[in-house]
């Protein structure tokens, strides 16, 4: 999916991802719906795990894993803006202004802890303007909300802010520290993968990792169309 700039992308890998076979239900769903007579449109912000580092291919990253399962059910088009090793302040000045989406899911703050740390005060207020920023142009749009890739102890602090953040009705937020803390979810380092030189690392998820990313986004929407999800 990462072809209309080096950091702001549409459309699809020349490869297309394979949709998950099957979805593991989250409670309490959240309802998304495309426009009457138009596509769902999906906007994701986020870092390098957004743009598919550490999957053996852009098919295989969560972003299009996830539409691409999408599709089953709604005509689907997505939009992303990431960058590997951005804040989420770098992330949000870059999307701005930020666009239509019925579906928004955000995946920063991984490399807010990368010394000096972003303060967490600090943080806090800069997801708060970036969800203020999302909801002025998409008042009902579902917004979903990852969790940092960090271990749990290292994670709770800035989780907690985003958690409080995406505390809305049509929000959701979903950590992701549970499934860093699988070490089949990430590398081996030196595999062939999206990374530096071609190589992964044994911090990004490889691509089983990627797909239980895919699948923790899917299991908690609930797509208009098709009543038992993605």
């Amino acid at each position: 999916m990462v072809g209309c700039a080096a950091v702001v992308s549409c459309g699809s890998s020349e490869e297309p991802a394979q949709p998950l076979k099957s979805v593991t239900r989250l409670p309490d769903p959240i309802d998304v719906a495309a426009t009457a007579g138009g596509d769902l449109r999906v906007l994701y912000l986020g870092d390098s795990i957004t743009r598919g580092s550490g999957a053996a291919t852009y098919a295989d990253s969560f972003r299009e894993v996830a539409t691409a399962t999408m599709k089953q059910a709604l005509a689907t088009d997505d939009h992303s803006v990431a960058k590997g090793g951005a804040r989420l302040a770098q992330v949000a000045a870059m999307a701005t202004p930020v666009v239509p989406a019925e579906l928004v899911v955000i995946e920063l703050g991984t490399n807010d802890l990368l010394a000096p740390p972003t303060p967490i005060d600090e943080f806090r207020r800069q997801y708060r303007d970036l969800i203020g920023a999302v909801r002025a142009v998409n008042p009902s749009a579902a917004v979903v909300c990852m969790g940092v890739w960090r271990p749990p102890s290292k994670a709770e602090p800035y989780d907690s802010v985003i958690a409080d953040e995406c505390g809305s009705a049509r929000s959701r937020y979903l950590p992701l520290s549970d499934l860093f803390q699988d070490t089949q979810l990430r590398g081996p380092a030196g595999r062939e993968a999206l990374g530096t030189n071609g190589e992964g690392d044994d911090f990004h998820p490889n691509d089983r990792g990627h797909s239980a990313i895919a699948n923790r986004l899917l299991g908690v929407l609930q797509l208009a169309g098709n009543s038992s999800g993605p």
